[in-house]
């Protein structure tokens, strides 16, 4: 990862990283719900990392937020995984998709 997108990548992340429920804000902007987290914003997160302790916690609340319905969604609430937007987001699950191979790549022990 080089520098300069290493240190916008740190500083976007402090705010979540104090809290892992990120947009826990009540307020509506535009239509969107900031309540909600979405998924897509944690593959990320756990793509562009090297620590493998943050890895599998992306991994670990993905998995939770999915757990009942096989498939990664576009976001969910932050109080309750089962209230969400749209059951099923081809885009996420893609990425999920490339997630998972990273860590089967590099840190294995995590899913096998």
């Amino acid at each position: 990862m080089d520098f300069i997108y290493s240190r916008r990548f740190d500083t976007w992340f402090k705010k979540w990283k104090k809290n892992r429920y990120n947009y826990k804000r009540n307020f509506i902007k535009s239509s969107i719900i900031w309540n909600f987290i979405w998924p897509l914003f944690t593959i990320i997160r756990g793509l562009t990392s090297n620590d493998k302790n943050e890895i599998k916690e992306c991994l670990d609340l993905l998995v939770e937020s999915g757990k009942n319905y096989g498939f990664i969604h576009e976001s969910y609430h932050v109080d309750d995984v089962n209230n969400f937007t749209r059951d099923w987001f081809a885009w996420a699950n893609s990425f999920f998709g490339l997630f998972i191979e990273k860590i089967s790549i590099e840190y294995p022990d995590l899913i096998f």
